[in-house]
């Protein structure tokens, strides 16, 4: 009898090759929503991949359950809120972080300024397969609230610091999730994905397509 393990264990972990929509260079109906019982799977690989760093720069429980996906080439995104995400979590004006998800990217990486973060400041993490290993990047998502009560999802890396700040701006719309993601290509190599939060916020996220 033959052992179909391996493809099952490859289609799983391929999730992370998900897609922020358009933002590579294939036409619209290329890219691919993930069903939900294989985006949930490959965030608990995510999550067990990360499970001993001690170094997380912003601790948080994650609903592996409620992951979301899209895959597109060999370019995409996994995001997992944390748990109990019903309302946006609003820190104290000018204090703190509050944590909302994590954010695992494969060859996808945020942009600042129009040029790519650079390497140093971005986090990468082994995952090992009956097939192959896989190098993705993972990001910590935050909310954070200044002084004027504006609200900003924060991205982090590898320090407390983040390397991104984007406005949240509102939106009204239904969505199955907490978090989902959406985009489209713009010039190039370039995209815009957009983090939809609880069908009331999103931001957008501009970003670049590694070509090897």
């Amino acid at each position: 009898m033959m052992n179909h393990k391996p493809k099952r264990d490859m289609r799983i972990t391929t999730v992370i090759l998900a897609c922020i929509a358009a933002c590579h260079f294939v036409v619209a109906q290329d890219v691919e929503t993930i069903p939900q019982e294989d985006a949930a799977k490959a965030a608990k690989l995510a999550a067990k991949a990360l499970s001993s760093a001690t170094d997380i720069p912003l601790a948080m429980e994650l609903d592996v359950e409620k992951a979301f996906a899209l895959r597109a080439m060999e370019a995409g995104a996994l995001i997992i809120p944390v748990k109990n995400l019903t309302a946006l979590p609003t820190p104290e004006a000018g204090k703190g972080v509050k944590p909302l998800g994590q954010l695992w990217t494969l060859k996808i990486v945020p942009t600042r300024e129009g040029k790519p973060v650079a390497k140093e400041s971005l986090r990468q993490v082994k995952i090992q397969t009956d097939e192959r290993t896989y190098e993705p990047y993972v990001f910590f998502l935050g909310i954070q609230q200044n002084k004027k009560g504006q609200n900003s999802l924060t991205i982090s890396t590898n320090v407390k610091k983040p390397i991104l700040r984007i406005p949240l701006q509102p939106m009204d719309a239904k969505q199955d999730l907490p978090i989902e993601l959406t985009g489209h290509g713009t010039e190039g190599n370039a995209g815009l994905g957009i983090i939809k939060i609880l069908g009331k916020y999103q931001a957008e996220l501009p970003v670049e397509i590694e070509m090897e």
